[in-house]
């Protein structure tokens, strides 16, 4: 059994209209001056108006900063640092998706410990404690209210700045299903699958252990069952709840032992074709899981056994084959392209593609190494739509 050394840090409040009670929780923190990290859509869709009444009551001072962008750069990470600078908060709350969250993470370190965001890309140790940072999600899929990860953008090469602090991990995640409600179903969908993916790869990544393996299960299960319900019903809340805590389950999974090869090769599609991250990673999740299989057909079994109960074939690899051809089905039946061709990803680009995919930390925790002709030939299995999946 792996050996391990975990820390679970957020504080987690998970209830209809939980985001009404953000006041208190600052002021919990003695803040008298907050700073809310959003994005301009989510300001145009009144989202913020509940977070901002419950400060007033509370009669902390407000200050919201809206300049952050679908991918965060790092131009949105500097402005939002002078902003703080110049209104000195004593509390961060982000509110948005993984783009907000991970916005307001940068934020709150950069004004705090100085320099710039590329000055800490990589794992960062040993770095001083952080401000209280609260974080909103109105997405049910990035896992970044509990997660030690962010993701910035850099505007001059479009490359993905990655840093894992455990001191970025908000001290409080607000979970309101109220605040999902208004999602577009292309996003549902697309940071669903993006949760799914954090399950599936979390489960069987080389630092996996049964702490991170039992949320994963969990958030699984719940994703498989529940997204079809919440693109069917919009405006459930209860299926919509389900789906918040199956992402912050899967989060939480991640942050425990990491992710893979998905993930790797999604960051160059993301860059090269535009495409949504949730789309990027489940369009390469199956191919990932065959290309896996050899090492890690037990770990993918009991995810079969979760998924399909009874009906998961004894055999360990018929069940690995089952559960990347159910995914591939899944995936179809929420209007998924069948291949990368279908997505519009130019061929030229899949060497380039791989040799970007192969300098990604993921690709270190992924339970089978990955060459670099393997990663290539596993995106033309993905532009083909080649079918090495049982029908």
């Amino acid at each position: 059994m792996n050996e391990f050394d975990i820390t679970m840090k957020s504080r987690v409040i998970f209830s209809l209209g939980a985001s009404g009670r953000v006041g208190v929780v600052a002021r919990e923190f003695n803040a008298h001056r907050a700073m809310i990290v959003t994005d301009p859509g989510i300001q145009r869709a009144g989202l913020d108006t509940v977070l901002v009444e419950s400060l007033k009551r509370e009669h902390i001072e407000i200050s919201v900063f809206t300049r952050v962008d679908p991918n965060p750069t790092t131009q949105n990470v500097n402005d939002g640092v002078a902003f703080a600078k110049e209104f000195s908060p004593d509390v961060i709350i982000a509110l948005g998706g993984g783009s907000s969250l991970d916005a307001g993470k940068a934020i709150n370190m950069i004004r705090t410990r100085g320099g710039k965001i590329t000055d800490y890309r990589g794992m960062v140790t040993g770095g001083s404690k952080l401000p209280p940072l609260i974080a909103v999600p109105t997405t049910a899929g990035t896992g970044s209210e509990v997660s030690p990860f962010i993701l910035i953008s850099d505007p001059v090469t479009h490359g993905k700045i990655v840093i894992r602090d455990i001191h970025m991990i908000p001290d409080v995640a607000i979970l309101d299903p109220t605040l999902t409600t208004s999602m577009p179903r292309s996003i549902t969908i697309s940071t669903g699958v993006d949760a799914l993916v954090h399950g599936i790869e979390a489960f069987v990544a080389k630092g996996s252990q049964p702490l991170s393996q039992a949320l994963a299960l969990e958030a699984i299960q719940i994703i498989y069952t529940t997204l079809p319900n919440v693109i069917e019903r919009p405006g459930d809340v209860d299926e919509r709840g389900k789906m918040l805590i199956a992402s912050n389950l899967a989060g939480m999974a991640f942050t425990l032992s990491y992710l893979g090869l998905a993930h790797s090769m999604a960051n160059p599609l993301t860059r090269i074709s535009g495409m949504a991250h949730g789309m990027a990673v489940g369009l390469m999740l199956p191919y990932v899981i065959l290309f896996n299989e050899p090492v890690a057909q037990k770990e993918y079994a009991r995810i079969a056994n979760q998924i399909f109960g009874r009906q998961s074939p004894s055999d360990p690899k018929e069940a690995t084959l089952k559960m990347a051809s159910s995914l591939k089905r899944f995936l179809a039946s929420l209007d998924f392209p069948e291949n990368l061709k279908r997505a519009g990803v130019p061929e030229d680009r899949l060497e380039e593609m791989a040799e970007e995919a192969i300098r990604q930390a993921t690709v270190r925790s992924n339970p089978r190494e990955a060459s670099l002709e393997e990663i290539a030939e596993l995106y033309l299995q993905a532009y083909e739509g080649s079918e090495a999946f049982e029908s």
